[in-house]
This record gives structure tokens, C-alpha cells and sequence, in this order.
């Protein structure tokens, strides 16, 4: 049997986050980067448009008439915001071939999203103001399972495929 380094060292192809977000990223990073070339960038990704926009139009913000247009998105939420967003979306995007029969993918991202909101809300009692760092560390604390089920001997090796019927075990913050 070969040890977890060798199944790792043999994979030629581990996901990556698709280019759009990549570019998203470089926009973000540079300081000549502006919030105007943020939104045009999100503005030709459908899924990213989709995404923030859904996001900005939730009963969380409550923002009345709604918000139509990425740019407008972008100052409501602010870069930040939109930066995890955009990370959250290709995050999906990128993990959405592991076959069903390894895992449940609606149950994976639904316990995600509880995870983050709770460490939002526990950040949030204990005083602690960086609140949307803290939802998405919460949302990415699991992401590993998602890394091993890309390497089917891996994720067999390990033990990885547990029956669709019993819940996630949760991962400790790991």
C-alpha cells in the first residue's frame, strides 16, 4: 500500500481556482487596482455576477429596490466582501466533478456555510470585529476533504467514502 505522500506525488492534475478568479485576485493585490476594474472583470463571469448579486439582494442586506449591477454590488459590500464571494464561487465550481457516490456535495457546502456562520457569530460575541475573515475561514475549515476526494486512492485509502446516510463528522477546525 502506498503512503499518503506517494498518492500525492502522483497526481499530476490537483485542482486550481479557475483563471477568473485569478484575475480577480491580481486586481485585489495591486495597488493601482481599482473597484471599477474589479466589477468589469466579475461583470463578464455569469457565475460571479450571479453570485454576488444574489448575495447583495439577500434579506441580510435588505437593501430596498434591490441592487441591479455588479459595480453597485461592489460598493455595498465592498471589495472584501466580494473578494470571499468570489473565492466561495470558485471554490464550488472547482470541486463540482467528485462524483456523488463519494460525497454529498449540497450536504458539504450547507455544513459549510453553518460553520462559517457560526464562527461569524461566535467572533462576533467575543468582541472579535475581523467578522467576514472569520465566516470564511469557516467556510474553508473542511476544504481539505475536498483536495482528497480529487485523489480517489487517497480518499479510499484513508477511509473517505462514508454512506451518503450518515452525517458529516465535523472537522475540529482543521
Amino acid at each position: 500500500m502506498r503512503t499518503p505522500g506517494e498518492l500525492v506525488a502522483s497526481v499530476r492534475h490537483l485542482a486550481s481556482l479557475p483563471a477568473s478568479f485569478q484575475r480577480v485576485k491580481q486586481v485585489l493585490d495591486d495597488p493601482r487596482g481599482s473597484g471599477t476594474q474589479l466589477a468589469e472583470l466579475i461583470a463578464c463571469d455569469p457565475g460571479m455576477s450571479a453570485a454576488v448579486l444574489r448575495v447583495v439582494n439577500s434579506a441580510y442586506f435588505g437593501i430596498p429596490g434591490g441592487v441591479e449591477t455588479v459595480s453597485h454590488a461592489l460598493w455595498v459590500l465592498g471589495m472584501q466582501r466580494v473578494h470571499d464571494i468570489v473565492l466561495a464561487t470558485s471554490l464550488a465550481t472547482t470541486f463540482r466533478g467528485i462524483p456523488a457516490a463519494q460525497m454529498d456535495m449540497e450536504r458539504y457546502w450547507r455544513a459549510s456555510v453553518l460553520r462559517s456562520v457560526a464562527a461569524r457569530g461566535a467572533a462576533r460575541l467575543h468582541g472579535i470585529t475581523d467578522l467576514e475573515r472569520l465566516l470564511v475561514e469557516g467556510l474553508l475549515a473542511d476544504i481539505g476533504h475536498l483536495v482528497m476526494y480529487l485523489i480517489p486512492a487517497l480518499a479510499e485509502q484513508a477511509g473517505a467514502s462514508p454512506p451518503r446516510n450518515r452525517p458529516l463528522k465535523p472537522s475540529g477546525g482543521h
